[in-house]
């Protein structure tokens, strides 16, 4: 299997068209879709981070609070 990395910058509106099935604003629905769902992904990935280094007590200092860390 054979997997093409394409910046997301570059995604041509044939390809949009075939992965969003349509051919009305093919791009920007398939931009939106994608960006929304990275935009959730990158909050989990930040959250997982933050709750994993929460408990790392670097230098001897105290637990970091994630609270006050992180904000949604």
């Amino acid at each position: 299997m054979k997997v093409d990395t394409i910046p997301f910058n570059l995604i041509s509106i044939e390809y949009t068209q075939l992965d969003m099935g349509t051919d009305i604003e093919p791009l920007q629905k398939w931009k939106k879709a994608h960006w929304d769902f990275l935009q959730v992904q990158l909050k989990i990935q930040q959250k997982t981070y933050w709750l994993f280094v929460r408990d790392i007590k670097p230098f001897g200092q105290k637990t970091i609070n994630i609270n006050n860390v992180y904000k949604k």
